[in-house]
């Protein structure tokens, strides 16, 4: 496992896929509008998925660690695109309860997350936590994709 500890790049890490998703975003917006807003989401959290899966896989290698954290900027962007597919598919009347529901699950992931995140790492290595990750977001893909109408 690598120690990054009281290194400069740890900052860096916190903001490398916020950073690569502000620039990817414009560019899956354009495929979004051009496929369809299913297939943007299904992208999302597949490519979720596969960068929780690197990270799992990166054994303490921190170059591939850091590669699945830029696939996870790249390839996320899962709240705009499940927002895009809510637009479209939603009736007027409905569509103000649903992004509101999004937004309030949003945040309250904020909340949640690190908290259950700390408790897995108590349970589990940190990068056993990235692929119980991995395996929440595949099997979200599968629903969305073979169960979901």
């Amino acid at each position: 496992m690598f120690h990054l500890v009281n290194s400069p790049l740890v900052g860096f890490l916190y903001v490398l896929p916020t950073l690569l998703t502000a620039i990817a975003s414009p560019l899956w917006g354009k495929f979004a509008d051009k496929v369809n807003k299913k297939s943007a989401l299904l992208r999302a959290q597949l490519g979720l998925s596969l960068s929780f899966l690197i990270a799992a896989l990166s054994s303490g290698h921190l170059v591939i660690f850091i590669i699945s954290l830029c696939l996870q900027g790249v390839l996320g962007g899962t709240l705009a695109a499940a927002n895009a597919y809510l637009a479209t598919t939603s009736n007027r009347n409905q569509l103000s309860n649903l992004l509101n529901l999004t937004q309030f699950s949003a945040r309250a992931a904020l909340l949640i997350a690190p908290i259950a995140i700390g408790f897995l790492i108590n349970l589990f290595s940190p990068l056993s936590v990235y692929f119980l990750t991995c395996s929440y977001h595949f099997s979200f893909s599968n629903y969305y994709l073979f169960i979901s109408s």
